[in-house]
């Protein structure tokens, strides 16, 4: 981001005071971020949930009963083939808290997990509510890299 503090709280007020139900919520967890990692490319992360979008299409994780169940299959397969889980060993982790280091390490807590499957969620066009928290399985096949 390269911005400075002052900046960066300037933005993510701005951001927090236009909620409504299309508010991308990793834009400001990545503001957050960048308090901690003053050098973090956000386009960077914010792609990154572009391309998870873009691969659970090939997934056929919309054709689904109903809303519901697309977002079961979304959960298993973020927990499943992307390989998101937990922390179970080390849950006070401060990296489980930041978006851009849950995206790198597929590890994080329930919130920041949530963040993910709801941001993804989103970028498909799936109605998903802010206080949402799923828990993502781990399976052997990743396909997410």
């Amino acid at each position: 981001m390269n911005i400075d503090a002052g900046i960066r709280l300037d933005s993510f007020e701005l951001i927090a005071y236009g909620l409504d139900d299309n508010i991308d919520l990793a834009l400001p967890a990545l503001l957050l971020a960048a308090d901690e990692y003053p050098n973090l490319d956000a386009n960077r992360y914010l792609a990154e949930l572009d391309r998870l979008a873009d691969l659970a299409l090939t997934q056929e994780i919309c054709i689904a009963a109903d809303e519901c169940d697309a977002a079961r299959r979304l959960a298993l397969f973020l927990g499943g083939q992307c390989g998101f889980t937990g922390n179970v060993r080390n849950y006070y982790d401060p990296k489980n808290s930041f978006l851009n280091d849950v995206l790198d390490r597929r590890v994080g807590i329930p919130i920041t997990l949530s963040l993910v499957l709801i941001e993804v969620g989103r970028r498909l066009g799936l109605p998903m509510v802010g206080n949402l928290c799923a828990q993502l399985r781990r399976r052997s096949n990743n396909t997410c890299g």
